[in-house]
């Protein structure tokens, strides 16, 4: 389930460092949760290219500012396949296969009050409803959160049904 965006960045902050050193998949789950702008990013891309061009184009300057900022470990994991980067809509809409996956996202009425929107979202998986979260700061967030946990239950179903396809016959 989501949470208040206090207590996502209380828990966030400790976790993190770790999960980029250790984790076996990409944390697409608390990035999403922090919900940062995109002009970190852009900011960063800017930089690399900035010493990139300053630098006559020389990758090992580029390489030494990612290893700075603590960058090239994860990266290094990432390019060894130590880590699987698959985002959860991806790996969701693979197990659905052509069940097709649908996305219902709302404004979640039941909480927040009038300064805080949160929203909800309702997976279905060919047509039928599979997961149903609430409480999600931000619409992608309510998006990864419901695909995340989507694709746990489907794969949980489809090891008791010892990997049969068709969601609907097994509920």
């Amino acid at each position: 389930m989501c949470a208040n965006f206090e207590g996502v960045v209380a828990g966030l902050w400790d976790d993190f460092d770790e999960l980029l050193r250790e984790g076996k998949t990409h944390p697409w789950l608390q990035l999403t949760r922090l919900n940062p702008d995109k002009f970190f990013s852009d900011m960063i891309e800017s930089i690399i290219g900035a010493i990139f061009v300053d630098s006559g184009g020389d990758l090992g300057e580029c390489q030494r500012f990612i290893e700075l900022i603590g960058l090239m470990s994860y990266m290094n994991r990432v390019v060894a396949g130590k880590v699987d980067i698959s985002h959860p809509k991806t790996v969701l809409e693979k197990l659905a296969g052509a069940e097709g996956v649908d996305y219902d996202i709302r404004e979640d009425e039941s909480d927040g009050g009038e300064e805080e929107k949160l929203y909800m979202c309702m997976v279905n998986v060919g047509g039928v409803e599979i997961v149903e979260v609430k409480g999600c700061l931000s619409q992608d967030e309510a998006v990864v959160v419901g695909a995340w946990e989507g694709v746990e239950k489907l794969r949980a179903k489809r090891e008791m049904r010892g990997g049969t396809r068709n969601f609907e016959s097994s509920t």
